[in-house]
């Protein structure tokens, strides 16, 4: 059957994005590479695109016990970002189209989906959760912060949250990125590796594990 198409070359397609949608598309191409659920999905949309209120979000990796087998948190940084569009080169963002968003910017989508696919089978994942941080500011008022997670759809952690997870998911988890450059920090008895993305300065990708 003869194709209806929008453009007639897609391999040489771009699109230029405002910086605010490149880092939507950005972070949820990246989350969705990393099993985020539709739920977590549907909130970076709300969280980002909607709403500039996001400032991390944590994907906890649950296996059939339900304990925590890993997690992998990615961090905006606001301040960065407001920096980046006032200014000419920062405003706008031009992607190529024949490529997703992630491996216009990191390459690291194939990589990704399949190690995260294999470590998810190893550790018997079952689940992915979503937790989430907001602007430094939002918490400064209790109101706008009962508004902030209204809109989010999300509530006040009850008690202190159980981060603890198995260090063997978390290198394998490293060995992923084992090609890209990072910045570690170490405290007490964890390491932190924060990878970089490359034209989307105010993004990170954090990744914990026992020293």
């Amino acid at each position: 059957m003869e194709q209806i198409l929008l453009y007639e070359n897609v391999e040489s397609m771009v699109k230029v994005m405002p910086r605010i949608e490149a880092l939507y598309y950005f972070v949820y191409e990246l989350a969705e590479c990393f099993h985020a659920e539709d739920d977590t999905l549907s909130r970076i949309k709300t969280g980002i695109l909607d709403n500039q209120i996001i400032k991390t979000l944590t994907l906890l990796y649950k296996d059939s016990s339900g304990k925590n087998a890993g997690k992998v948190v990615i961090n905006i940084d606001w301040d960065k970002h407001f920096l980046l569009v006032n200014t000419d080169d920062g405003k706008m963002l031009e992607f190529d189209l024949s490529k997703s968003i992630v491996d216009n910017v990191v390459g690291w989508k194939k990589i990704v989906v399949t190690h995260i696919e294999e470590i998810m089978k190893q550790f018997n994942v079952v689940s992915v959760e979503g937790w989430y941080s907001y602007r430094t500011p939002l918490y400064e008022d209790d109101i706008i912060l009962e508004k902030t997670r209204d809109i989010l759809g999300t509530q006040a952690a009850k008690g202190k949250r159980d981060e603890q997870v198995n260090p063997e998911f978390q290198k394998k988890l490293d060995s992923i990125f084992e090609n890209s450059e990072y910045r570690q920090e170490i405290s007490g008895d964890m390491k932190k590796r924060s990878f970089d993305c490359g034209i989307m300065e105010e993004v990170s990708v954090d990744v914990y594990y026992k020293v």
